[in-house]
């Protein structure tokens, strides 16, 4: 395994590293490799039970979920939004604003929507959104789209890309208005964790994500955060107080994982274990492309997935990002690779926002070339 060592070293010559590193074939686990800690302070290993925020990673579940309620027909996937959130809807604040009626389920999963993303603007302008600190479960979405409402679309819906967490949330509130005999987290745990024996794989409620947003570290069983300064492998690890923004995710980014149970995720979903062939096929199509996203760069993005090709290989795979966590989720279909990697480490927000970007990019490579490492020599 010294090809996969070197590659990781590598990376860290310029990064410093503190996570979990998997890479399997065929269900098999070819190569683990840990660094650094969950808790610096205390020296605490991380475990092959240590879960972590997996952060947008999250969005692939809720595509999925939303596919499964086409596959048995709950679902329509050209929807209009009014079609399931009706202008009687809670949501609406009785003020259903005209994209609802023109936005369909594929633009929310495509992420075409043209709809701001309003976890962004929580991040870059954080006094505008101080209401939402005290806000409760029940009514956070609601005050999330009483502030959009004011938004102007950024384009024609399904015109173009960009990326946003306010398509993903709005899919979990269709959603759980499609269910409604349940909550989406218990709908979730019951058809598509317990059968896959994802045992460690939480998707939060709103409140209970609050709860977590407003004290990241009273669940003990996770991970601490830390900053360091990009680039610099001497800097001291300093521990995240904050999450790094005050507004729920929900379907975009809310669900909680461990490395083990994101490989049992990736064997099932492309094996066609949870939705149909024809569906699988739909999530991995690129439905829009872009050659310089602002933060992401060259994107092909399928629903809740983002397409590469690296070398010819066909890779699907997907990044999340809070303050302190990074993950990334990647599969090749064709040799049935996987990589997973979760880290406890990140450039703070404090930064240039632009290292964001630059690391994830980095990483994006690093994961690339674990994959074709694996290709190449194993």
């Amino acid at each position: 395994m010294k090809q996969l060592l070197d590659i990781i070293n590598q990376y860290q010559q310029q990064n410093q590293f503190s996570g979990q590193i998997i890479v399997a074939r065929k269900k098999n686990i070819v190569y683990s490799y840990t660094a650094g800690y969950a808790d610096f302070a205390n020296k605490q290993q991380f475990s092959e039970q240590t879960i972590f925020p997996i952060a947008s990673i999250s969005k692939q579940f809720m595509a999925t979920v939303i596919l499964k309620l086409i596959e048995s027909r709950q679902i329509d996937i050209e929807d209009p939004i009014s079609a399931h959130l009706k202008v009687d809807h809670k949501i609406w604040s009785g003020n259903m604003p005209l994209w609802a009626n023109n936005i369909t389920i594929h633009q929310l999963l495509a992420n075409c929507s043209g709809l701001v993303n309003y976890v962004m603007e929580a991040i870059f302008h954080p006094d505008a959104w101080q209401e939402m600190d005290n806000a409760n479960g029940q009514d956070i979405t609601r005050l999330i789209v009483e502030k959009i409402n004011f938004m102007p679309l950024l384009f024609v819906p399904g015109s173009q890309f960009a990326y946003s967490n306010t398509n993903y949330l709005l899919l979990g509130e269709i959603a759980q208005e499609v269910i409604k005999s349940q909550s989406l987290p218990t709908w979730v745990q019951n058809n598509i964790f317990n059968p896959l024996e994802m045992t460690k794989t939480i998707w939060p409620d709103l409140e209970q994500e609050l709860a977590y947003i407003r004290n990241i570290y009273a669940q003990t069983n996770l991970p601490k955060r830390y900053t360091t300064n990009y680039h610099d492998v001497t800097s001291e690890p300093e521990l995240v107080v904050s999450h790094g923004f005050n507004v729920p995710c929900g379907g975009a980014g809310s669900m909680f994982s461990t490395a083990k149970d994101l490989l049992t995720w990736n064997n099932a979903l492309y094996s066609g274990k949870i939705i149909s062939t024809i569906l699988l096929q739909q999530m991995t199509t690129v439905h829009q492309h872009i050659d310089n996203d602002p933060s992401l760069g060259k994107v092909s993005y399928g629903y809740g997935i983002m397409i590469d090709k690296i070398e010819g290989q066909t890779i699907y795979r997907h990044s999340g990002h809070f303050n302190g966590i990074r993950t990334q989720l990647s599969y090749d279909p064709n040799n049935e690779i996987s990589v997973v990697l979760l880290t406890n480490f990140s450039p703070s927000y404090a930064q240039d926002f632009s290292f964001v970007s630059m690391q994830d990019k980095e990483q994006v490579d690093l994961v690339s070339q674990l994959h074709l490492a694996i290709l190449n020599h194993y």
